[in-house]
This record gives C-alpha cells, sequence and structure tokens, in this order.
C-alpha cells in the first residue's frame, strides 16, 4: 500500500516538473523574437516605398530618407539574425530619446498606404506594427542607432 503511494507522489512530481518545464519553454519562446521574422516582411515589401523619419525629440523631425535599394537590403540584413526580447506593452513612448520611424508604404495584395512601422525609440526599443501584429520589443547591443544612422548616410 505504502508503495503505491510512494509511486503516485513520484508520478505527481514527475507531471509537475515536465509542465513546468514545457511553460518555461513556451514562455521563452514568446519573449524571445528573432529578426528573421521582420526581415522576411521588409523582404515581401522590398518594392514598396520605404521611408526613414529621423525625431530628436516628440516634435522635432532633423531628417527624413526614402531609401533606395541599397539601403533596403543594408536594412533587411541589420533585422536578419537579430534577437529581440518581447515586452508586455501596447504602446511605446519616450519623450527625450532620438527616434526613428521606419514606413513602409506601397501595396500588398488589396492593403494600399502603410503595411509596416518599425519605431526605434532610445536606442533601446523597437515597436513594430504591421497588418497582423504590433510588438514591443527590447533590443540587444546599444549600436542600433549608429547602424541606423549609416544605412541612412549610404546613398
Amino acid at each position: 500500500m505504502q508503495e503505491e503511494t510512494t509511486k503516485k507522489k513520484s508520478s505527481w512530481k514527475l507531471n509537475l516538473i515536465l509542465l513546468a518545464v514545457f511553460l518555461a519553454v513556451v514562455a521563452f519562446k514568446y519573449f524571445l523574437v528573432s529578426g528573421n521574422s521582420i526581415a522576411k516582411l521588409l523582404t515581401e515589401y522590398s518594392g514598396a516605398e520605404i521611408k526613414i523619419e529621423k525625431y530628436e525629440t516628440v516634435d522635432n523631425m532633423t531628417d527624413e530618407l526614402i531609401l533606395n535599394d541599397a539601403q533596403k537590403q543594408a536594412l533587411i540584413k541589420l533585422f536578419k539574425g537579430a534577437r529581440f526580447r518581447a515586452v508586455i506593452a501596447d504602446t511605446l513612448y519616450t519623450a527625450d530619446a532620438v527616434r526613428y520611424d521606419i514606413s513602409v508604404n506601397g501595396t500588398y495584395g488589396e492593403t494600399t498606404g502603410v503595411l509596416m512601422r518599425i519605431l526605434f525609440t532610445g536606442g533601446r526599443y523597437l515597436m513594430v506594427s504591421d497588418m497582423n501584429y504590433d510588438n514591443v520589443l527590447r533590443l540587444y547591443g546599444n549600436e542600433w542607432n549608429n547602424k541606423l544612422e549609416n544605412i541612412m548616410a549610404m546613398s
């Protein structure tokens, strides 16, 4: 009788451990976001107009540029292989930080207009919005502003 109770306890513990491992894997998959999915969308929209606007403050746009083909490819390459961490938030707001607003304008299927927006703010966060989802992401590394500046400087 005691042996049967011990088996039930160890079976219950094993199930609990397996459930914890499963939940950890699901949480990890949810919070770790690959830049490849963003690069794939940008590749699909590569025929569209891609514009970068740079803001020094909330209302002070200091630069605006429509990307050429080489700049589009550099932007796609920037996202390929990059990793981000999802942040639980609906909006992204940093009033005192440099912000880059990347918009993809064009026609895709029956949709015309802004197909995708990527908002970089403070060199730490980005928000990706397209026809299917909005996602706030934490950037890994602090070279993103410099890399975007380099892409904008290409002519």
